[in-house]
């Protein structure tokens, strides 16, 4: 796909989402246009998305793109208050989602609707232009880490940043007097790390971090990467627990869980 191509499939999958949620009102969205009259009626909300410079990456046979965008709804003003309701809804609906666009994948930002002034535009009279800024970041043939989520003992582990860490200790040894040393794998470890928001579900959790008999408390880790394509599952011990907060926050924490003793392999 070219670039333009992608411009046309984001405002295509924007006008669907939308139109998904809304049962009388139909939103056309067009990346073509510099200006656009509101319809008198309120079966047709036209809208315009139009981007700004793009950031490309500079790496050869890499696709991804940053892409930030501004959309355009324009509406009478009688029907202002119920446009800017369902996109409210549909950002809460579909932020933090990944969404297909041809052969790549877009993650979106957005920022909340915005009302601008009354204004008299042609034959529709008072009319009110809503406007929505969204960040694109899209990329082709890369895992995209809100494809990822985890569980710990069942509860959703809200977090921004996740590491994976395998490590393998292995004896270098020259078999059969062969003149090259051969790595001879003995042992492995696998690690998992997040920054993470402390939720009110993980009672189990919190007990471990704060108790100071329980040592082998073991937790269950649970990954799902994309979707359902692969998960696995885990019995962890906590190694590690670094939990902030400030008074009229959030409590948040660094937290680095390793495969427990027992662990079943795989031959």
């Amino acid at each position: 796909m070219q670039l333009h191509q992608i411009y046309e499939r984001l405002a295509s999958n924007l006008g669907d989402g939308l139109n998904a949620m809304s049962e009388i009102v139909k939103f056309d969205v067009k990346t073509s246009y510099n200006y656009q009259e509101p319809s008198k009626s309120l079966s047709v909300i036209k809208s315009v998305m139009n981007f700004s410079n793009n950031d490309v990456a500079p790496i050869e046979n890499l696709d991804a793109y940053t892409l930030p965008a501004i959309v355009s709804f324009y509406c009478v003003k009688e029907y202002a208050d119920e446009i800017m309701a369902i996109l409210t809804k549909f950002i809460d609906d579909v932020r933090g989602l990944v969404q297909q666009v041809g052969d790549y994948y877009a993650l979106p930002t957005y920022t909340t609707p915005s009302q601008g002034d009354i204004q008299m535009i042609g034959q529709s009279g008072e009319s009110i232009k809503i406007t929505m800024f969204i960040e694109y970041t899209v990329y082709k043939n890369l895992l995209i880490t809100n494809d990822i989520t985890a569980t710990i003992d069942g509860e959703a582990l809200l977090f921004n940043e996740i590491g994976i860490s395998k490590q393998k200790a292995c004896d270098s040894d020259s078999l059969n007097n062969n003149q090259t040393a051969r790595s001879i794998p003995l042992t492995q470890s696998l690690t998992f790390s997040f920054s993470a928001f402390i939720t009110s579900n993980m009672k189990l959790l919190v007990e471990d971090i704060l108790s100071l008999k329980k040592l082998d408390i073991r937790h269950t880790l649970t990954l799902t990467i994309n979707n359902t394509d692969t998960q696995e599952s885990y019995q962890v011990i906590l190694l590690n627990a670094d939990v902030n907060g400030i008074k009229g926050g959030a409590m948040y924490g660094s937290l680095v869980f390793g495969v427990a003793e027992g662990q079943e392999e795989e031959e």
